[in-house]
């Protein structure tokens, strides 16, 4: 198995970055408003990494009931 560097990027710098395009003002602000909890996934993720228990992670529909996850798809189409 290949050995690959951790990246030193935050997800809260990397998730700002790819909505920075986003024209749907509305969602832009939505995400903003999530980027928070965005960092703190990322962290139990890391967690759970660490522990070995990544299947313990649920997925969720939405964030917080802000923004849901076809949003943030369809974000990502429109943004490209």
């Amino acid at each position: 198995m290949n050995f690959l560097v951790k990246p030193t990027d935050s997800a809260q710098d990397v998730f700002l970055m790819c909505i920075s395009n986003y024209t749907d003002v509305s969602l832009k602000i939505r995400l903003i408003l999530v980027q928070s909890t965005i960092q703190f996934q990322s962290d139990q993720f890391e967690c759970c990494i660490t522990s070995n228990t990544l299947h313990t992670m649920t997925s969720q529909a939405d964030i917080n009931g802000i923004v849901t996850v076809s949003e943030m798809k369809k974000g990502i189409i429109w943004s490209l």
